[in-house]
């Protein structure tokens, strides 16, 4: 075989149009994200298996969870998710009404010196589906995130790197980078970068209802009505009880005295 037919058998070699005719339908080098309108563009239609994937966010807490919601279903029937370093604690009952098993999941939160090492062997482990990683610090070159994703490639799992938007214009050897931001009850995603297709698609994604928290108005908070009697000051030194209903004058206060109707003519003192 010539040396130009082995590049062009190489894999890590894109071919343009007919590498895109070949794949562009392809399950084996992915696996759907559930989501259809990010499915469709992305070259291989969901996320890359066996691979980091980087979700940079303008800040956490925009809603960059429910891009993974649909998958993380999937996964926890299953396999295994590792949360390391998450900004915030995942809140059971919320995973659990998005179907996904908070029995499944492990959280780990290793020091600054030592969470690069820690993800490395939980995703080398062959012991978790998913990884998800959040770091404290970010890695002023690009070594740290390449053992990253050869530690996905040889425990073949899913690897999602979430990262500070500032890390946009440093070079990333992660196969998919995708920039979140909030936009309101929805979330805008832009590909950055993607294996064997172009990148700058820009879609618009609605993120569930369920998902979404909605202040009510105040008018509609619940009021607390407490049960104890209210007080007035006379001269500035007695504590006596201000005016008490009828029906309940002979009820006994948090002290254990009693609590008569006050007169008409003078005020009542406590006994």
């Amino acid at each position: 075989m010539s040396s130009v037919e082995q590049l062009i058998q190489d894999s890590r070699l894109w071919r343009g149009k007919h590498y895109r005719d070949d794949h562009s339908q392809q399950t084996g080098n992915s696996i759907s994200s559930g989501i259809t309108q990010l499915d469709q563009q992305l070259h291989w239609r969901g996320w890359p298996l066996h691979s980091s994937s980087e979700l940079l966010c303008e800040h956490w807490g925009i809603g960059e969870l429910s891009l993974l919601m649909p998958l993380l279903k999937k996964v926890s029937r299953k396999g295994r998710i590792a949360w390391i370093n998450p900004p915030f604690i995942p809140y059971s009952p919320a995973l659990l009404s998005q179907g996904i098993t908070p029995e499944k999941c492990l959280l780990l939160y290793p020091s600054e010196s030592d969470q690069w090492w820690a993800a490395e062997q939980v995703l080398a482990s062959s012991a978790f589906a998913i990884v998800m990683t959040w770091f404290t610090r970010q890695a002023s070159n690009t070594t740290p995130y390449r053992r990253l994703q050869a530690a996905a490639e040889k425990g073949r799992c899913l690897h999602f790197h979430f990262r500070p938007l500032s890390s946009k214009q440093q070079s990333s050897p992660a196969r998919l980078r995708i920039q979140l931001s909030s936009s309101a009850s929805q979330l805008a995603v832009e590909v950055l970068k993607q294996p064997g297709g172009w990148s700058g698609q820009q879609l618009v994604i609605s993120r569930p209802e369920s998902l979404l928290f909605k202040q009510q108005a105040v008018e509609k908070w619940p009021v607390y009505h407490s049960s104890r009697p209210s007080y007035q000051v006379v001269n500035g030194k007695t504590d006596i009880p201000a005016i008490v209903d009828p029906q309940h004058s002979d009820r006994l206060n948090d002290d254990q005295s009693i609590i008569h109707q006050p007169s008409s003519s003078a005020p009542t003192q406590p006994h």
